[in-house]
């Protein structure tokens, strides 16, 4: 049975049926113990940075690899959290709801999946811009210890960007695709 035929089935069922609702009851557990983890780690993130700069500047033990990390990480994570901060909230009551308006939360997300993917991309080809424009600088005005750490900010920037737009391939072909199908179902 194909996504198409799955969502048909679940657009033709009762919404009071107790299969459906305890299936769409683990899912959104499921999901929220997802977001939960995906916040933990990114509030460690966000701590472990704010304590290696912090301790950094207050040691005055500033190395080339922090001075290189910090223009970005002022950039990147006030703008990590003004995203989340600014989420839609998923409601418990979608649970309940009739299947189209529950197809129409889904699409909703789904959407914000795929900005949030576009966003990723942007955010990783401006590291690797960064990094370009870093070694650029570096070896025309760079000693040899700001070479080495621009080269390996370059190749970590590389292999970021290889594995975000990889990642994002992926993702938003099926993100769009179950989009597509609840649109279609929409329709009809």
């Amino acid at each position: 049975m194909n996504m198409n035929e799955r969502l048909q089935s679940v657009w033709e069922a009762e919404t009071g049926e107790s299969v459906l609702l305890d299936s769409l009851t683990r899912k959104v557990r499921r999901q929220r113990r997802r977001l939960q983890l995906r916040r933990v780690a990114e509030i460690l993130l966000t701590l472990a940075a704010i304590i290696v700069f912090a301790h950094a500047l207050l040691s005055q033990t500033m190395s080339p690899a922090h001075w290189v990390l910090l223009p970005f990480f002022i950039v990147f994570l006030p703008t990590v959290w003004t995203l989340i901060l600014r989420a839609p909230r998923q409601d418990a009551t979608e649970l309940t709801a009739p299947t189209n308006a529950y197809a129409r939360v889904r699409i909703a997300q789904l959407q914000s999946g795929l900005r949030e993917l576009w966003i990723a991309n942007r955010t990783a080809q401006a590291l690797f811009a960064y990094s370009v424009a870093f070694n650029v600088a570096t070896w025309w005005f760079g000693d040899p210890e700001w070479i080495r750490v621009g080269l390996g900010l370059l190749a970590y920037s590389m292999i970021w960007l290889g594995a975000s737009l990889l990642f994002a391939r992926t993702m938003g072909r099926r993100r769009e695709e179950e989009r597509r199908n609840l649109l279609s179902l929409l329709e009809d």
